[in-house]
Order: structure tokens, then C-alpha cells, then sequence
């Protein structure tokens, strides 16, 4: 090996040693149908919802088919908790689950219903094509009359606050906002739009969020809708979730996916360019959902937005020696007790070279991988733990 190439790659290993990667991770789907949205209960279990009838559970680890009642396509789905779920479909269809099995639930409508939001187990609301609204009130759902003509796409509670939004021809709004009483609703503001909005999401009176297209992405502050400024311009939304007022995620077409951390919005790589339409975060963890079945997931973990470790985990991962010969050997930082570690060596071109699974490993711990097989060159080596996956580079030199 010449003199350059060894500077070459020491230099590069001095600059980038201890890289975090924190990336979203396609998740095994039993189908490939379209996927439209998903929903966790307060316990993490989760529930996903898609074309012809298609229901999903993670009960578990893995997500699993569930049974159906219906092969209609369902829009969406609202988990109120472990027993008690609605989801909404086309031509009217509604799906309640009581904690063992879903169930066709009586509609007042045959028009295709896109979303379902609950204030509480005996309040709830649906909307859908041409203005469709039903209000659900102690067991019993109702269409509501109103003048809306345009399809309606979204609709949420805030306390006693109901945000709708829609788009297409014949409305002359994309969002507005309700007054909400026992069942009935009455009109309380309109917000004029260029677009369609998609997804709303209310954290206040005060602070809210709506995205839609084309690449509409809305930010309220109590008083009127506002254009959030990004980066770069994005292709359409259609799904928004926040799980408090500091943590919130966004995706839509193409794989656009968007973060919302520290006070700003910042464009991630899913991994796919497949249409994203549901969105969910559960603890750490952020999930988007999307046609042909894509589920990908990221857990942020104890990293901040940019894949920083936070103070708490800024150890790196210990290899030496660097250069080595026939072996590298390794630590993984902390003092935690690992029930399963997948280890893998890959070149900058992504091929794998070496994969092994280490199970009950200690922090610390002094591990091994053989490298008298590899040429001369510039390596990764990988370290998949739980949801978050810590790569750092090093080099081999025979």
C-alpha cells in the first residue's frame, strides 16, 4: 500500500471516528397492500389500517395480520386505548374493536370516509368525500348537515375545538374550525388556503400543525395559519403527529419524510420512495407507514435530531488495533447488560464482509473479529443494537 493511500485513510479515520448513524429501518410486513395510517394505545401496542380491509397488530415484536370484517379500504384508524378502537373506510364503512375482535359498526353514510378522531370514548368524529361529517355521541353515530361541497381529509379535537380540513373543488377553505357540544357542531372560523391540507394536528389553543398539497406545511399560533419555512421546497404531505409539543414527524409522497425537533423541521431519508401516508410516534420511537405495505421505524433514543450522542452516551465505540492485521477488537460503551448485539464489517461501498450475532453481552466487554481475510482498505464496523445502530470506521493494514 502506498504512502498516500495510508494518509488517505488515517485521515479519514481521524475525522470521522465514532460516527452515530441514527437511521429509519424498514420494518417485516405480513402484507403488501397499501398502508394509510397507524395508532398506538397508551401500552405501545400497535395498530395499522390499509387497503382492502387490511389490519395490522404489533402485540408483540413483529407486526402480524389480524382478522377482518371488512375488505373495504380503511382511511383511517383512532385508539382510544387497548380496548376500545374505531377505523373508517370507503363507502361508509366504520370498524369498531372492544379489546378481542374488530366489528362492523351501523353507518349513516355510504361515502367514503378518510379520517376518525375521538375526544373521549362517548365523543368522536369522521369525515370524508364531498363534506361529509358524522359525529359520534354515546354509541350512536349521525351525519351532521352542513354546506360543505369539497372532499374533507382530516379532522381533530382540541377540548371542545374541532379542526377539519379539505380541499379539491368547491370549497372555499381548507381548514375550519368548530364549536363542539354534546354531538352538534357549529362553525366557528374559516382559513383560506392555496391548497388541500391533509392532517392537522393541535397541541394548544395556541400552537398547531397542518400539512397537505402542494407541499403545504402550516404552522398556527392561535390566531392564523402560517407558512413554516424549510430548507428546500417538499413534495405533497399527508399525514402529520406530534406526541408533545417538541417532538412531531410529517410524511407524504415519494418518501418525503420530515422530523420536528429543537424548534425545527429537518428532511430525513427514509429508505424508500414509496408514498407515505401515516405517521406515529410511540416514546422514543417514530414510525410511517405507506403504500405496498412499507413500514419503516427510528428510535431516537438518547440521540438528538442530527444523530448526536447526547452527554449521556458520548463514549464511542473502542476499536484497536487501528491499523490492525488479523484482528480488531471492540467495545461497547457503558456498563448495560446487552441481551443481543448484531455485529457486521462492510467497505464504504456497503458490502458485507463479516455478520455475527453476540447474545448477552456486558458493556465493555472485550470482543473480537478476524480481519486476516480483508485487503488493505478502508472498513465500517457496525454495531445493531435494539432499534439504534452505532457505526465507527477503521482500517486494515496487512
Amino acid at each position: 500500500m502506498n504512502k498516500f493511500l495510508i494518509f488517505f485513510l488515517i485521515s479519514s479515520l481521524q475525522l470521522s471516528h465514532g460516527i452515530v448513524e441514527a437511521q429509519w429501518k424498514p420494518e417485516k410486513s405480513p402484507t403488501g397492500n397499501n398502508l394509510n395510517a397507524i395508532s398506538f394505545t397508551p401500552g405501545s401496542t400497535g395498530w395499522i389500517v390499509g387497503n382492502r380491509g387490511t389490519i395490522l397488530s404489533r402485540p408483540d415484536k413483529e407486526w402480524v395480520e389480524f382478522q377482518k370484517p371488512t375488505a373495504e379500504n380503511l382511511r383511517s384508524i383512532y385508539m382510544l386505548d387497548k380496548t376500545n378502537g374505531w377505523a373508517v373506510g370507503d363507502n361508509g364503512t366504520i370498524i369498531h374493536y372492544d379489546g378481542t375482535n374488530w366489528k362492523s359498526f351501523t353507518s349513516p353514510t355510504d361515502k367514503d370516509l378518510l379520517s376518525v378522531f375521538f375526544k373521549d370514548p362517548d365523543n368522536g368524529i369522521a369525515v370524508g368525500e364531498l363534506g361529509t361529517i358524522l359525529t359520534y355521541h354515546r354509541g350512536l353515530w349521525s351525519v351532521m348537515k352542513n354546506n360543505i361541497k369539497g372532499d374533507l381529509f382530516t379532522g381533530f379535537f382540541n377540548n371542545d375545538d374541532v379542526w377539519i380540513g379539505g380541499g379539491l373543488e368547491c370549497i372555499d377553505f381548507a381548514i375550519r374550525k368548530m364549536s363542539y357540544s354534546n354531538g352538534a357542531m357549529t362553525p366557528v372560523n374559516d382559513f383560506k388556503s392555496i391548497g388541500a391540507v391533509n392532517s392537522i394536528c393541535l397541541l394548544s389553543p395556541e400552537n398547531g400543525w397542518a400539512v397537505g398539497s402542494p407541499g403545504i406545511l402550516l404552522h398556527f399560533d392561535g390566531l392564523q395559519w402560517e407558512k413554516a419555512v424549510l430548507n428546500d421546497e417538499i413534495s405533497s404531505l399527508r399525514s402529520v403527529f406530534f406526541s408533545d409539543a417538541t417532538n412531531g414527524i410529517s410524511a407524504g409522497y415519494g418518501g418525503t419524510l420530515l422530523i420536528y425537533s429543537a424548534d425545527k423541521w429537518t428532511r430525513e431519508n427514509p429508505g424508500t420512495t414509496r408514498n407515505l401516508n401515516g405517521t406515529a410516534i410511540t416514546g422514543n420511537t417514530y414510525y410511517a407507514v405507506g403504500d405496498g405495505g412499507t413500514i419503516v421505524s427510528r428510535n431516537l433514543g438518547n440521540k438528538d435530531i442530527n444523530g448526536n450522542l447526547s452527554e449521556n452516551m458520548a463514549e464511542k465505540i473502542e476499536v484497536y488495533p487501528n491499523p490492525c492485521d488479523e484482528i480488531l477488537n471492540f467495545k461497547i460503551p457503558g456498563e448495560s447488560f446487552f441481551p443481543k448485539v448484531k455485529i457486521s464489517v462492510t467497505n464504504s461501498n456497503g458490502q458485507v464482509f463479516l455478520q455475527k450475532e453476540y447474545s448477552n453481552l456486558d458493556g465493555n466487554q472485550e470482543n473480537q473479529v478476524f480481519t486476516s481475510g480483508l485487503k488493505n482498505g478502508l472498513y465500517f464496523l457496525q454495531a445493531d443494537i435494539g432499534n439504534e445502530i452505532f457505526k465507527t470506521k477503521f482500517i486494515v493494514l496487512h
